[in-house]
């Protein structure tokens, strides 16, 4: 494995002896190059948003840069700074393939994948960066807080029909509970995750036949299989979520089942008929005892975006006009 693109960075600390500030003390540390992919749809506010919070890393001796796809054409005029490339890749290609047209512009040896609706704590999301790079990590993520403050459950074991049966049937919630020690983990489902580019590119990237939802899980037990997948426990970021799926509910609902019932079909037709049973039977019961969900649930839609023959980039909301 290549070594981390560093340089050294100092800072001068000054104090006053009464009279006038003098020199105290020079904190030398390696600065660490990072490349930050984020994907837009319709969130254009909020990237603006992420991209003031990111410039705050300078002084932490993060060198980065900002790379965003942007799915809904709505940020044209955002001219490329130093800081910042937009790529509009002409249509919505969903977040997976999107990350794969960002990663052709990736030249750090670190890359972070970062959804545009994060709060960030620039000083600790600066030492969740430099936790991975000195642990050997080879993808790693840190704690997120929902907007109501409760922690955000984003690692989980393997993903096994076990966990799918627990889930959809039976309400439990199987993904890892808050640590308060460093993990090794299989799973990162993903407002935040850091991943060596060189890990990154040897497994391909995402697999582009999850066009969203599933792809973090899919790529991330592909990276444990050569290196370390680990969550520390540093809080690093409110994930206030769900403002690109917002715009088009049930299709995107319907999107996030099916493709965990394709993750399954790869691994047999069997094993893809009851992961297609599980969940639609479980969607069918919520959609019968909660009525509210029946705004952005459609069980039949479910079962039909399930089969293994269906398409599900087709599912994708269009682009802003």
């Amino acid at each position: 494995m290549a070594a981390l693109d560093r340089r050294p960075r100092a800072w001068l600390i000054g104090a006053h002896d009464g009279r006038q500030p003098r020199l105290v003390a020079v904190m030398v540390a390696e600065e660490v190059r990072l490349d930050v992919v984020t994907v837009n749809y319709r969130s254009a506010a909020e990237i603006q948003r992420l991209s003031a919070d990111l410039q705050e890393l300078a002084v932490l001796g993060i060198a980065y840069h900002l790379v965003v796809v942007d799915c809904s054409g709505e940020m044209a005029s955002d001219a490329d700074s130093a800081d910042m490339h937009v790529i509009d890749p002409g249509r919505n290609l969903g977040y997976g393939a999107a990350c794969n047209l960002a990663l052709t512009e990736v030249t750090a040896d670190v890359t972070a994948l970062l959804n545009p609706d994060l709060l960030i704590d620039p000083t600790t999301f600066a030492a969740l960066v430099r936790a991975g790079c000195s642990d050997g990590a080879i993808a790693w993520t840190g704690v997120l807080h929902n907007d109501d403050g409760s922690v955000q459950r984003n690692t989980a074991p393997p993903f096994t029909l076990g966990r799918l049966a627990a889930e959809y049937l039976l309400g439990v919630d199987t993904s890892f509970a808050i640590t308060t020690t460093r993990r090794i983990v299989t799973t990162i489902s993903g407002a935040v995750l850091l991943i060596r580019t060189a890990a990154l590119r040897q497994v391909a990237g995402f697999d582009p036949q999850y066009p969203l939802y599933v792809e973090d899980v899919d790529l991330t037990e592909r990276l444990s299989t050569i290196g370390p997948v680990v969550q520390y426990p540093m809080v690093v970021a409110v994930h206030l979520g769900g403002r690109s799926s917002a715009h088009a509910p049930t299709t995107t609902t319907t999107l996030l089942h099916a493709s965990r019932i394709r993750w399954f079909q790869q691994q047999g037709r069997g094993r893809g008929f009851m992961a297609r049973s599980i969940v639609v039977t479980g969607c069918a019961v919520r959609w019968i005892v909660r009525p509210t969900a029946r705004r952005s649930l459609n069980p039949l839609a479910i079962w039909t975006a399930g089969a293994a023959s269906y398409q599900l980039a087709a599912l994708l909301p269009p682009r802003v006009q």
